[in-house]
């Protein structure tokens, strides 16, 4: 039996961490978010904070990353749009229904009515399970929501 090593320990959070990816195309990058709002990006090969930023009043409840941005969401109802590499606020979008955004604008590109009462009943976990679609929760349900191709021009 071969014994584990740890290899570090990652300090920068004050409470319990919530959210958290490690990045899939460059595995030596990872992101966490924790109960008191704090966002932090790792460099996983020397175990140093990148950045660490207040991000949420309150938990941070998802957390995501595509070549140039870090996404978060918090349960202060608001999707942030970070710049991935210094950790700078790109946007700010308040969140109800479910919407696709563009997050270089700012701007909804596509809205989904999950139900009637979209202004009182907050998505708060959104997961990719193919390349058109998500999964997310509505109030005490799971929703599988499929979007059509989604390209930057629109017309």
């Amino acid at each position: 039996m071969v014994d584990q090593l740890l290899i570090f320990t990652l300090h920068g959070h004050c409470g319990p961490i919530t959210a958290l990816f490690i990045d899939s195309l460059n595995p030596l990058t990872a992101g966490s978010g924790s109960q008191d709002g704090m966002l932090c990006v790792w460099d996983l090969l020397t175990g140093a904070c990148v950045y660490s930023l207040d991000a949420h009043d309150g938990p941070v409840v998802a957390l995501t990353y595509s070549l140039s941005y870090v996404i978060s969401l918090g349960s202060d109802e608001r999707l942030c749009v970070w710049d991935r590499f210094q950790g700078h606020l790109l946007n700010t979008i308040q969140v109800g229904s479910l919407v696709v955004w563009d997050v270089r604008t700012g701007e909804p590109v596509r809205m989904v009515k999950l139900g009637h009462c979209d202004g009182c009943v907050f998505v708060r976990s959104i997961v990719q399970v193919a390349q058109d679609a998500v999964a997310c929760d509505y109030a005490n349900q799971l929703r599988i929501v499929r979007f059509p191709l989604v390209t930057d021009k629109l017309d």
